[in-house]
């Protein structure tokens, strides 16, 4: 039984039709019917919480867009028979769901059931939002409220008056916040904003600076947790502005200075080192894995691994050297006294030395090592900041070595600082912009020769036309948390288009979409999986999520379970790349997968090299004891073919039957194969 206060309009625009209305109203909705010629005083007298709309025809698409129109705020759903072109323009006029009309009556009257409790946590989520907005306008902090689904925001006049900025000025959008913040932490704000959105942390929060009236920065700090749908899809952010002026600048947790403190001293450096000459050292060090750490022990175990660190940082230093928390697993030092870059890299490699040792932390073993980045003062450059981006490159640019290593800054890694930072300006937009496209490579059946599935890959055409690989991208999406949203644009576009080749009357194929360990670690994977497939009509038994055998590293409890819910939904499993990380007997047989995928490095040389050939035939045969199909990928030539037929093989896919192709392309190589089934 719904909550009767919630009233659903029922549109019909083409011959009455009085069962969905009457259906609905056994289910204890409140329903009111009409036809498209009476509709209007409907829609401008009752506030309408849902409207339920037919399509029939292509001449129904005008009345879409005047309840469209006239119903702004409020959720349409349209019911829409099963054509083309009727389905495209329907997507056209922005609806909130499109469902096919020829769906059985219980599976409508459920999809729509679904929607109205959706509406109803809504409405629940809006009051509580309003309650606890008058809450805290009561506290000294500044209060915003970011609804996501319209993209305002709600500043209050507290927030207001720590910027020092008038009342009466309007500010209702994100970038009225963002264009505030200092260029340097802009996108860490974005990043921490956009991890939380999706899911992965329970929690926002973050210190930055905020450009107040005079034109002058403060240090603020910004705490926000979002409300959910019963998708675990967030709706909204609420959450506090809190000045941080003439308060502690240290960590309560670590008793470390902030970020502040250390450019004060930062900047006394930078005057010495251009007054004599001398050099000092300062080190970026960030924990390693610290991501997977916090979401497989859970957070109060991760905040005492760093108090823990901090005080092995601690037995590394001299009294006059400097250490500092930048928050989330980043710390930096300065090394005074004893300047030289020689310096800095001995300290590192205690640092390193320091953390071999578990760290036991209530009654469990921790491991963690972590990536030192290194730069001098030198008296070259004046501007701390500028300094603590150097030490930031190095480190990454030590991550990329591998855990446990340090890196001293040099010409290269400023080059590809530069690179990094115009690659996450430009990944930022290309969504927006849609410059991603989604190409698709053949999957083919050993058996028949037949196209059986897809690989679902990305490519990124900027907006000089130039395709970008996305080996460059990738990484750097994976870094600042973007491949949280490219990830679920990729999935949903990937089954969108499957449902489209079925509609076109092109055989059911199953569609291969790759999940990075990031995405997989997203709270709300299931959930936004789900909505994909609810959202777009794709049938689960035609999803394939491909993983790699790093998730089954850390957490294996936890993979299990996300696992075994995808499974039981009908979702097929595979994994990709096998025998080129950590290949286990033991995680085989205790994860629920379906594939394995032999990785091209095996198959290149399967004609010349016997020990891949050996490799290849082992995973096979491993596979199939294991009740597992496999498919072998970067095949190139016929003879390469030939012997993974003889070693029974299931599928293949590679250059020789086709690239990775655009959608259209892939549907010209499908009917050409249906024309010579035919033939």
């Amino acid at each position: 039984m719904t909550d009767p206060t919630l009233n659903l309009l029922l549109i019909n625009t083409g011959s009455r039709d009085d069962r969905l209305e009457k259906t609905l109203t056994l289910e204890g909705v409140q329903v009111s019917g009409c036809g498209d010629n009476d509709m209007l005083p409907y829609l401008l007298r009752e506030p309408f919480d849902l409207i339920v709309i037919t399509i029939s025809s292509m001449a129904c698409i005008s009345t879409l867009t005047i309840v469209r129109n006239q119903t702004v705020q409020r959720p349409v759903i349209a019911l829409v028979h099963d054509k083309e072109d009727i389905w495209q323009a329907a997507v056209e006029a922005d609806v909130e769901q499109l469902i096919p009309a020829e769906r059985p009556m219980p599976q409508l009257v459920a999809m729509i059931l679904s929607r109205i409790r959706q509406q109803e946590v809504t409405q629940r989520i809006g009051q509580e939002r309003d309650r606890l907005l008058r809450a805290l306008e009561g506290c000294r902090d500044g209060v915003w409220d970011w609804n996501l689904e319209t993209n305002k925001v709600y500043y209050s006049p507290g927030w207001r008056i720590i910027l020092g900025l008038r009342l009466e000025d309007t500010l209702d959008r994100p970038d009225d916040w963002f264009k505030l913040v200092h260029p340097d932490d802009l996108g860490m704000l974005r990043s921490r904003l956009a991890v939380h959105i999706e899911g992965v942390t329970p929690h926002f929060e973050y210190q930055c600076r905020i450009r107040t009236h005079v034109g002058k920065y403060k240090w603020v700090l910004a705490r926000g947790m979002a409300s959910r749908d019963e998708d675990a899809s967030a709706t909204g952010i609420t959450g506090t502005l809190t000045d941080l002026t003439n308060r502690s600048h240290h960590d309560i947790r670590t008793g470390l200075p902030f970020r502040s403190f250390f450019v004060d001293r930062l900047n006394q450096a930078i005057v010495e080192s251009q007054l004599t000459p001398c050099v000092f050292s300062v080190l970026q060090l960030d924990i390693d894995r610290f991501t997977a750490i916090s979401e497989g022990f859970g957070n109060e175990l991760a905040d005492a691994l760093v108090i823990a660190i901090a005080r092995r940082i601690e037995t590394c230093l001299k009294p006059g050297d400097t250490l500092a928390f930048l928050g989330g697993n980043s710390f930096v030092l300065m090394l005074a006294d004893e300047p030289g870059l020689k310096i800095g890299l001995a300290v590192s490699n205690q640092i390193h030395m320091q953390l071999i040792a578990p760290f036991r932390i209530k009654d469990t073993d921790v491991f963690s090592k972590a990536s030192i980045g290194i730069t001098a003062v030198d008296g070259t450059v004046n501007n701390p900041n500028e300094i603590l981006r150097q030490a930031h490159g190095a480190m990454k640019a030590a991550r990329k070595m591998g855990s446990g290593h340090s890196h001293i800054f040099d010409k290269t890694v400023a080059s590809e600082i530069h690179e990094y930072l115009l690659m996450e300006s430009n990944l930022r937009t290309a969504l927006d912009r849609e410059e991603f496209e989604l190409y698709y490579q053949p999957q083919v059946s050993m058996s028949n020769g037949r196209i059986v599935g897809v690989e679902t890959l990305i490519r990124w055409r900027d907006k000089d036309g130039n395709y970008i690989s996305p080996g460059k991208f990738i990484p750097v999406a994976e870094e600042t948390d973007l491949i949280l949203t490219i990830g679920e644009w990729v999935l949903r576009g990937a089954c969108q288009q499957a449902v489209i080749w079925q509609k076109l009357g092109l055989p059911p194929l199953r569609v291969a979409v790759n999940l990075s360990e990031r995405q997989f670690r997203a709270r709300n994977l299931v959930a936004m999986v789900d909505s994909a497939l609810r959202e777009t009509g794709m049938q689960a038994e035609n999803l394939e999520l491909e993983i790699t055998e790093s998730l089954f590293m850390e957490d294996a409890e936890s993979t299990f379970e996300i696992l075994r819910q995808l499974r039981k939904r009908g979702i097929k499993i595979a994994l990709d790349d096998f025998g080129t990380g950590f290949s286990s007997l033991s995680y085989l047989k205790k994860f629920p997968l379906t594939t394995l995928k032999i990785d091209r490095a095996f198959v290149t040389d399967i004609m010349t090299d016997a020990g891949d050939a050996a490799i290849c035939s082992s995973i096979i045969s491993l596979a199939h004891k294991f009740k597992f199909s496999v498919i072998a990928e970067g095949i190139e030539t016929r003879e390469q073919l030939i012997i993974l037929r003889a070693f029974q093989c299931d599928e293949v896919q590679g250059f020789y039957y086709s690239k990775a192709v655009p959608a259209e392309n892939l549907e010209a190589l499908l009917r050409k194969q249906m024309a010579k089934t035919r033939n």
